[in-house]
C-alpha cells in the first residue's frame, strides 16, 4: 500500500498506530494529543489506510487532501490549501466529497 498522507511517516515514528486492541483504545491515543490538527492528521491517516484495506464497494478511487487533482479540486470547488477538506472519493457510479 503507498501511504498519500504527508504527516504519515511523523505519526508512524510517534507509535500513534502501535499495536491497539480496539477502536476505543485508538480514540483514546487520538484524544490525547493537544492540538486539533495533530488529531485530524491521524484520522485522515486512519480513514486512508481504511479505504485501502477494506472492501467498500462504492468506492472506486480516493485521494487524501494533498494529492486531490486539480480538475477535481476545480470542478467541486475546493480550497487550494485543503482548509475543511480530509479527501474524497470517487464512487462506482458519480463522485463524492
Amino acid at each position: 500500500m503507498v501511504v498519500l498522507h504527508a504527516k504519515f511517516s511523523r505519526w508512524i515514528r510517534h507509535g500513534i498506530f502501535a499495536p491497539l486492541s480496539s477502536f476505543v483504545e485508538f480514540e483514546s491515543r487520538i484524544n490525547q494529543l493537544a492540538e486539533e490538527k495533530d488529531r485530524g492528521d491521524v484520522f485522515e491517516i486512519f480513514i486512508e489506510g481504511y479505504l485501502a484495506t477494506q472492501s467498500i464497494a462504492q468506492c472506486k478511487e480516493y485521494w487524501v487532501v494533498g494529492s486531490i487533482p486539480l480538475a477535481l479540486r476545480e470542478r467541486y470547488n475546493l480550497p487550494s490549501d485543503g482548509t475543511g477538506i480530509d479527501g474524497i472519493y470517487e464512487a462506482t457510479d458519480t463522485l463524492a466529497v
